[in-house]
């Protein structure tokens, strides 16, 4: 839902390295990692890898705009 949203939405920059300052409309994505705690982690630290591990390995890799899914057993899962 988040990452629909966001690639839905549009986003107004007034742009700073240009002489043209004006306003501009840009659309973003984002791709997101997911891990849960307990089942995939024993402590923040071990969450917070795991959903790096999710964030670049299933949703850089497997393209980008996506959500990767940390599963400890199964891999990584990738959702658009």
């Amino acid at each position: 839902m988040i990452r629909k949203d966001v690639e839905k939405s549009k986003f107004e920059i007034i742009p700073d390295l240009s002489d043209n300052n004006e306003p501009i409309n840009v659309q973003m994505t984002i791709s997101l990692g997911v891990a849960t705690m307990p089942e995939d982690a024993k402590d923040g630290k071990d969450l917070l890898r795991n959903a790096d591990r999710a964030l670049y390995i299933g949703g850089k890799q497997a393209g980008r705009n996506r959500v990767g899914i940390y599963e400890e057993n199964s891999g990584m899962k990738v959702t658009n």
